[in-house]
């Protein structure tokens, strides 16, 4: 119930209802009024007239300033049963001298405001509210008689049929507008249900982690961008399961290799003894070695993890960038010696820039140990530099196996490893190139890959000489 409440279909559906009934009493009221004086006028036209034709009437029947009350009595009652209403001729002492339902003959009206009105000379018309909340519209004529104010005509006429039709048309527009408003929330609720129908299908694809949503029915601009954005998270999200699932068995296969080592050699010395203690040291050694890889690799994987929250801190120095590189060239050129590889170094001049000496080590071993790894036997790695005026580019090219179009995006996702590469170390096997790029990073620098299966591969290292 309360997800439902508060669902954004809810609530669209409940503010527009709020909308449409403050809208419709709006209109109500500019309505009622306007048409209440519509009426109301109406009425006092016709009052208006009638007034005029008694005072004409009045007038016709005043012989030597005697009035004839018979006729004008007769004209007045049945005036009156007409038209319901009920009609007072005042003298100018403001007695009643006719009134058609003869109940308040002889009253004087002289401090009525609407009789001392017409006795000065005005015409004027007032609505008279009683307490059972009835309406009456008082109208009164002063009758001129030789220039003197000889008597008040006064027309009283209930209000009931204006408001009996007042409140038909009320009924009749709320019933009108309660179907309307029935068949707005209709509308409403289909248009809402439209308007959402690709969220929940973008929301049972997302449940269900299928992703590949199709959106070839949905023609509105904000819901494509949402579902190929959604799409995407869905391909990113499967495809770090995928890359860790097979960093898990990457890692099983790293770290079994030099535990399952250490073990044979353990069970050799202990099911063989031997007397000579140099057979000892061979095998120590041996283990040794193994024990080295190992921590190598949870080194590789530490470091990997602080690079990442960016929990390390780069230890900076202005140091020839040039000069460091060129040393990591020649340390490694024995290693390339091995497999009969041509490692070379070529720069046009020094560049000092500030970087941190060790992490910076790291980048260029990580990347020469992999072209050495990845290269075949008299094979060549050119490493060059292209100095610039606001950076400095690094340049790693090896004819070794290459890459397919399908790796080389993936290259510096963590954990990431290339099919064919299951017996490569640790660091070669999707962490080494993912700490390249953080450290890369870290120094505002870039880096990109080129790569030709079977052709080579090419990194580009590009560092900023001035780092703020």
């Amino acid at each position: 119930m309360k997800k439902i409440f508060f669902s954004v279909k809810s609530k669209s559906i409940i503010l527009s209802g709020v909308l449409l009934i403050f809208i419709f009493m709006f209109l109500y009221i500019a309505i009622e009024n306007k048409i209440y004086n519509h009426l109301l006028d109406k009425r006092i036209d016709t009052l208006n007239k009638d007034k005029a034709a008694f005072k004409s009437q009045i007038l016709s029947n005043i012989n030597n300033n005697k009035l004839n009350f018979k006729n004008i009595e007769s004209s007045m009652k049945s005036y009156s049963i007409k038209n319901k209403s009920r009609c007072f001729l005042i003298d100018k002492n403001g007695n009643v001298i006719i009134d058609s339902f003869d109940k308040y003959l002889g009253k004087n009206f002289i401090k009525e405001n609407l009789i001392k009105k017409a006795f000065n000379g005005f015409s004027s018309c007032n609505i008279y509210e009683f307490k059972n909340k009835e309406k009456v519209l008082y109208s009164s004529i002063p009758i001129i008689s030789k220039k003197k104010i000889e008597f008040v005509f006064l027309i009283v006429k209930s209000l009931n049929h204006e408001e009996l039709l007042l409140s038909d048309l009320k009924q009749k527009y709320f019933s009108v507008c309660f179907i309307l408003f029935v068949f707005f929330e209709i509308a409403v609720y289909i248009f809402m249900v439209k308007l959402f129908e690709p969220i929940k299908h973008i929301n049972d694809h997302v449940e269900t982690e299928k992703g590949n949503i199709d959106f070839s029915n949905y023609m509105d601009i904000e819901y494509l961008e949402l579902i190929q954005n959604v799409n995407s998270l869905i391909s990113t999200k499967l495809d770090i399961e995928d890359i860790n699932k097979d960093f898990i068995s990457n890692v099983s296969h790293e770290l079994k290799t030099p535990v399952a080592s250490m073990k044979i050699l353990s069970d050799a010395l202990l099911i063989n003894p031997s007397d000579d203690i140099n057979i000892y040291k061979d095998f120590m050694a041996d283990i040794n070695e193994e024990l080295d890889h190992l921590t190598a690799i949870i080194k590789s994987m530490i470091n990997l993890l602080y690079l990442e929250r960016h929990e390390y801190t780069l230890n900076l120095e202005i140091l020839n960038i040039v000069s460091i590189v060129e040393h990591r060239v020649n340390n490694l050129k024995a290693q390339a010696n091995k497999k009969n590889i041509s490692l070379s170094f070529s720069s046009d001049d020094s560049c000092f820039i500030k970087v941190d000496r060790v992490k910076i080590r790291q980048v260029f071993d990580n990347l020469i140990n992999n072209a050495i790894k990845f290269t075949n036997e008299g094979g060549k790695i050119e490493v060059s530099t292209k100095i610039a005026r606001d950076y400095i580019e690094f340049i790693v090219k090896d004819t070794g196996k290459g890459l397919s179009e399908t790796e080389l995006p993936k290259i510096f996702d963590k954990f990431y490893m290339a099919d064919e590469a299951r017996t490569r170390i640790f660091e070669s096997s999707g962490i080494g190139l993912a700490v390249v790029k953080e450290v890369v990073n870290l120094h505002s620098g870039k880096i990109r890959v080129e790569s030709k299966l079977g052709v080579g591969t090419t990194f580009f290292i590009s560092l900023p000489r001035t780092r703020l």
